[in-house]
């Protein structure tokens, strides 16, 4: 690849850098120039044949003698002439050019070279302030990402739950996580998900449990295969909480697409205040 000459390496700047570090891969965006300036310049020295043609047969002396007042400025002094145009600048160039440019043009042909003159620099202008406002929009708007970020976008979700309760005597039982946070491609009722068919996913379940006054409990935190929690898919391990305090469970596994999968809570002895229920997926990528 040709290296960047040191004088556009400016152009290049890291404008504005945002991470994403929730994101699986982690994923960088960064906002530069040089695509916007790389743009700007192709616009500038773009050409049509219609701009070949008007430098190949634009007749020069001729009209000369049309100016305003048919002298030049005082002193002799010429105005500025602007930019070049490429196209115009090769007509100019092609062989019998000058042959046509320095042919005689009857007065009404000569208007209307003058009256295509004032039309074509009315544009040029126009053309430049509309590259030099596209510029800053693309320089200010335009996104780098990698390509292996386009074609990794996984499927996640992130669902959540205020509280929730639950008691020994029932054994395992389900906490609500009704609020979406977010969500991209999956599906979420309350407490299950059936995930797409093909490829993997890991599903990841946890919350805050608190215990009331008296004896400590085992407290655990389970993923299931359907609704009847008697085909455990994932076991997070009993964590033991002492009365009156607070704890932690987690459970996390990779699972197979195409599997309806439940979460579920239990706890060992007496009643378990539950909150902070959260509910993360994401496909494999």
């Amino acid at each position: 690849m040709a290296k960047v000459p040191d004088y556009l390496k400016g152009f290049n700047g890291i404008v504005r850098l945002i991470e994403n570090t929730c994101d699986d891969p982690w994923t960088v965006y960064v906002e530069s120039a040089f695509p916007a300036l790389g743009q700007a310049f192709l616009t500038i020295i773009a050409f049509g044949m219609d701009d070949v043609m008007r430098g190949y047969f634009r007749p020069t002396k001729s009209l000369r003698s049309l100016r305003h007042g048919r002298r030049g400025r005082k002193g002799g002094k010429k105005g500025p002439k602007g930019i070049p145009e490429v196209g115009e600048t090769i007509g100019k160039k092609l062989p019998g050019a000058d042959h046509f440019r320095n042919r005689p043009v009857v007065q009404g042909v000569k208007m209307l070279w003058v009256v295509d003159n004032v039309v074509q620099r009315g544009l040029w202008y126009w053309l430049i302030f509309d590259v030099i406002n596209n510029f800053f929009y693309d320089w200010a708007t335009a996104i780098m990402e990698s390509h292996e970020d386009d074609d990794c976008k996984p499927s996640r979700l992130l669902a959540y739950g205020p509280s929730d309760a639950s008691h020994a005597l029932f054994g395992w039982n389900s906490p609500w996580a009704p609020d979406i946070i977010y969500n991209e491609g999956l599906g979420w009722d309350v407490i299950f998900t059936d995930l797409p068919p093909g490829g993997n996913y890991f599903v990841s379940f946890g919350c805050t449990v608190t215990l009331g006054p008296g004896m400590g409990s085992n407290c655990e935190a389970g993923l299931f295969n359907s609704g009847t929690y008697a085909q455990p898919i994932e076991l997070g391990g009993e964590v033991f909480i002492d009365g009156g305090s607070t704890g932690q469970v987690l459970v996390g596994a990779d699972i197979e697409g195409g599997t309806r999968v439940v979460i579920a809570f239990r706890n060992d002895f007496g009643f378990a205040a539950l909150s902070d229920i959260w509910v993360f997926i994401q496909s494999s990528v």
